[in-house]
């Protein structure tokens, strides 16, 4: 939405301010009840703010886990669009229940939203918190089925994924079929054959690459650490 709506928005309704300066959870809690008073809370877009605030941990420094309050937020947005719903996927990947990001997936089709190349990468996000290569394999076909098998951020994903769970032979086969490799995608390799106790060839990957950052060079490290300590 352009900021000339977003300007109007604020001008019919002031409080709506608030949301570019919630500094607290009572704020959040304020703005909230307001947004539910005026019925606000049924447009979208100032329903998905108010979310975004909820969900993004350098909002404001938060007492508890706030994943309840925004399911509850979620569930009064009449017409959820796809923003919303790759909010609530990002925040439950990366939390204690990343199972539960699948849920939201689901949700999702069912109300005939299609994803984007931003839903993916955070369901194989919890499919690595989850350490579970089959729901990876599963999101791994529903991405060929919508067509983000050659986006470079999916495809990290993918890589990431499969070196996390031990599988760096499937990492492997995906990292050598991408048409452009970043720096993420070569760390990601290296990572997984340390994991995976492949040192020598984690070396020959990290030989090769164009490019490397302090992090591919701690990984390297600590690999061959955990060889000397073993």
């Amino acid at each position: 939405m352009s900021n000339i709506v977003l300007n109007t928005l604020r001008f019919k309704h002031p409080k709506l301010a608030l949301l570019q300066s919630c500094s607290s959870f009572s704020d959040l809690k304020i703005i909230h009840g307001f947004l539910l008073r005026t019925h606000l809370i049924s447009d979208v877009f100032v329903a998905s703010r108010l979310l975004a605030l909820c969900v993004d941990d350098s909002t404001f420094n938060k007492p508890t886990n706030l994943l309840g309050y925004a399911y509850g937020i979620f569930s009064q947005i009449q017409n959820p669009n796809l923003f919303v719903f790759n909010l609530l996927i990002r925040c439950f990947s990366t939390g204690a229940e990343p199972s539960k990001a699948f849920g939201f997936y689901t949700q999702m089709l069912k109300s005939r939203i299609w994803p984007d190349n931003i839903t993916f990468p955070f369901l194989i996000k919890a499919s690595s918190e989850m350490e579970c290569v089959l729901v990876g394999e599963q999101t791994h076909s529903q991405i060929v089925r919508f067509g983000f098998q050659n986006d470079v951020y999916v495809e990290n994903s993918l890589v990431h994924m499969y070196a996390n769970c031990g599988f760096i032979a499937a990492a492997g086969r995906i990292f050598g079929q991408m048409g452009f490799r970043d720096v993420v995608s070569w760390t990601s390799m290296v990572a997984g054959y340390c994991k995976c106790g492949m040192v020598e060839n984690a070396r020959e990957m990290f030989d090769e690459m164009p490019h490397r950052n302090l992090f591919t060079w701690s990984i390297m490290i600590n690999g061959y650490v955990k060889i000397v300590i073993q």
